[in-house]
């Protein structure tokens, strides 16, 4: 931004128009790559709000604040300005990026999404699976689920995580084919009650089933299918 605008409004409007296309690339990345469809809403809003607060907010208002035309210090200033901004939108940016989705698996329970900060918290080094992020996957059972009571125990005591973070055990919704998929998606929604599914099922005419969804932001239920994985979101509010 040139020091010689004259308009303190002049200004503004120009850091304003700035820091829009930088949010529209930033919004773009988001929604399209890291949290697709109803992603956004488990994980990535708080992100969201320190992203558009300081770049549609505090970064245009520093400048209305401090901007006049031929004051002593005002390339210092708007250096400071543009600093600070640049300061918070990359924390902003490193939130929300850490807290992307990079696997929606399918357990026993429902459909977990798991972000990149949980992977970072078990030193899990994630498989290279087919696909695009977050990763369509599969949770492996035993074949005899008497036994998967022990078998998640012995993995939280032994490996010291949950049985969900078992990534020997993750298999491609690709790899494994849509009746696998279908045979889970029974096998899940047989613990929901007949009023639980008619509800969620009136909330999308979207080819896709609902499910319980499991992640540390968000509690609700998902609604899943064989080829995009998850395409909508709905909070448990019944």
């Amino acid at each position: 931004m040139s020091y010689k605008v004259e308009s303190r409004w002049l200004a503004f409007g120009i850091h304003l128009s700035i820091s829009l296309v930088v949010l529209i690339a930033l919004l773009s990345l988001i929604f399209f790559v890291w949290f697709p469809h109803d992603l956004i809403f488990a994980g990535g809003i708080d992100g969201l709000k320190i992203l558009m607060g300081v770049d549609l907010i505090l970064g245009p208002l520093l400048t209305l604040i401090v901007y006049k035309h031929g004051k002593k210090g005002l390339v210092f200033d708007l250096s400071l300005i543009a600093l600070l901004q640049f300061a918070c939108l990359f924390a902003g940016t490193w939130l929300v990026f850490n807290e992307r989705p990079l696997v929606q698996l399918l357990a026993d329970d429902g459909v977990h999404l798991l972000a990149a900060s949980d992977f970072k918290q078990y030193q899990i080094e994630l498989a290279d699976l087919p696909g695009s992020y977050p990763k369509h996957v599969l949770l492996e059972l035993p074949e005899d689920l008497s036994i998967l009571g022990s078998v998640k125990f012995n993995t939280e005591l032994v490996d010291n995580k949950p049985f969900t973070f078992r990534d020997d055990l993750y298999r491609s919704i690709e790899v494994i084919g849509q009746q696998r998929f279908e045979q889970r998606i029974g096998f899940i929604q047989s613990s929901m009650s007949d009023s639980e599914l008619a509800r969620l099922d009136a909330l999308s005419t979207m080819d896709c089933a609902w499910v319980p969804l499991i992640s540390k932001h968000n509690f609700g239920y998902a609604c899943t299918n064989f080829s995009q994985g998850i395409i909508r979101l709905s909070e448990r509010n019944f």
